[in-house]
């Protein structure tokens, strides 16, 4: 049997900067992690560079996490964007911002992040428990007592920090939200986030693999209108990109309410310009080239590959020269790629997704401490509350936030007993 002031299920980014900081507070830590090693699910964030937050301000932080925003705010001003930087700098690691925002190890390996964090743990009187994973949490009096295959855990509080459902290779599997049933908790059903999208448009996925570099993608969800712009990629069964991944956070609810039917969103192949332009573009195009057949035209400005199956797809024939294009033809051509009409059956599978959506009710969580209104000495953090962002170091942020917060008032409860 081992005793603890404070038990942290799960040793992800969320988990390791919360037994940081509950052990500076001078509370007795300990990490439980049903892996091998600390922080796995770190190595592939940001395609293996670690993502790790944005450049924005707090206040622009907020406002970006939409809903989740109210809930984010306190932790957010706690421990913002500015120090997460801060904080690895001060552990010898320099962090660099790209062009558009998003911020990265200078080294540009996610390990270099996940070493930096086991390091400073590891410098503390912090103790870990690996290759062993929680079966039961249960509450006795003032104790929690955490079951694991061989061991038996008393804590006296204890941080949920074990992710979602996304990427179970890397441990997270749901666990967390089984605890939290098992102690009163409600939980908002776990939804792939961040994923690619799966679309009944068959002469689509003859376009696997081809490639925009800046796209809108738009659905009308109930009164409000959704919006995102970014690349895009054809997949062999939909659409897939950082403008859809963040598309999917907004229609995930949408697409499960909508089932068997698929869900219509459009596609603004060129979102900078308005249908007046594009279509004196396409007539300029036409008088300079009479010859040129309309898939060449549109050449000019999207991939071949689009413009031959857009064109066969919605007969602007392809042997068609441009100079016998028609206005009102010319219009309609504007209209489509202005407007180009998709139909989302669902998300890939959440195992191929970056993040849940749903989770621990925020409504049962103070967001002040991260503590639990109906379970006190029970606290949680990351991705396994409800709650999430964009693409862009926005989650890995969350995990940040909630960390630091629920570590250091686990920790503090413990402060000066000792």
């Amino acid at each position: 049997m081992i005793e603890t002031d404070v038990c942290i299920i799960g040793a992800g980014p969320a988990g390791l900067l919360a037994s940081i900081y509950a052990a500076h507070k001078g509370a007795k830590t300990l990490v439980v992690e049903t892996n091998s090693t600390p922080g796995l699910k770190l190595l592939r964030t940001g395609g293996g560079r670690c993502n790790l937050t944005h450049n924005l301000t707090t206040n622009e932080f907020i406002k970006a996490y939409g809903k989740s925003g109210r809930f984010l705010r306190f932790s957010l001003h706690e421990f913002s964007s500015e120090s997460t930087k801060k904080f690895f700098e001060n552990y010898g690691l320099k962090i660099k911002t790209d062009p558009d925002g998003n911020c990265f190890p200078i080294t540009n390996r996610a390990s270099d992040i996940k070493r930096a964090l086991q390091d400073c743990a590891e410098a503390l009187p912090i103790d870990f428990m690996f290759n062993s994973q929680i079966q039961l949490v249960e509450k006795n009096d003032n104790v929690f007592i955490l079951q694991a295959p061989k061991e038996i855990v008393i804590a006296k509080s204890v941080i949920v920090a074990t992710g979602g459902n996304s990427w179970p290779q890397t441990g997270s599997c749901g666990d967390g939200y089984k605890f939290a049933k098992q102690l009163g908790h409600k939980i908002v059903e776990p939804k792939a986030a961040l994923v690619p999208l799966i679309t009944t448009d068959k002469w689509a996925h003859k376009l696997s693999g081809v490639n925009i570099n800046k796209a809108a993608l738009k659905a009308s969800l109930g009164n409000a209108k959704v919006t995102t712009v970014g690349p895009i990629l054809f997949t062999d069964n939909g659409l897939g990109g950082p403008a859809v991944l963040d598309f999917s956070r907004h229609i995930t609810e949408i697409i499960s309410e909508n089932k068997p039917n698929a869900t219509q969103i459009t596609i603004d192949l060129l979102p900078d310009q308005d249908i007046r332009q594009i279509d004196e573009h396409i007539m300029w195009l036409c008088q300079a080239s009479p010859k040129k057949e309309i898939p060449g035209i549109l050449s000019e400005f999207l991939p071949r590959n689009l413009t031959l199956r857009l064109c066969e797809e919605y007969d602007f024939l392809k042997n068609t020269m441009s100079g016998q294009l028609t206005k009102e033809n010319r219009r309609k051509l504007a209209e489509l790629l202005k407007n180009l009409p998709f139909n989302v059956k669902s998300t890939r599978s959440i195992n191929e997704a970056i993040i849940t959506r749903g989770g621990i009710s925020t409504n049962q969580i103070d967001d002040k401490t991260m503590q639990s209104k109906i379970c006190p000495g029970l606290f949680f953090a990351g991705e396994v509350i409800d709650v999430d962002g964009p693409c862009g170091g926005f989650n890995l942020q969350i995990c940040w936030s909630t960390g630091v917060v629920a570590g250091n008032n686990a920790g503090k409860l413990y402060a000066g007993k000792k």
